[in-house]
């Protein structure tokens, strides 16, 4: 849940539930396939996804582990409210 929490997003969204199109899950290191569905079946409510997408959940894993850590896990998500931060970097230049 720590991949999704607002203090670890790139873009900071105005809300707490952002309307996502897809969301991918990548996790590298000692993590099965089963902590993994555990992990999504959590973290499936904290965002929005649109009816014709119900699952729209990507998962990638990968066993060899990353350098000075046993796992990793990074979470993409395409969401729609990207507008309002560009719009705001785009009046700073």
């Amino acid at each position: 849940e720590e991949a999704t929490a607002p203090r670890s997003r790139l873009v900071r969204f105005g809300e707490a539930r952002p309307r996502a199109l897809a969301v991918a899950l990548l996790a590298r290191g000692d993590i099965v396939d089963a902590d993994v569905q555990k992990a999504t079946a959590r973290l499936r409510p904290k965002f929005k996804l649109p009816s014709w997408n119900p699952e729209g959940f990507k998962i990638g894993l990968c066993s060899v582990s990353p350098l000075r850590a046993p796992r990793s896990v990074l979470c993409l998500c395409n969401a729609t409210d990207v507008i309002t931060p560009l719009n705001i970097m785009r009046k700073r230049f």
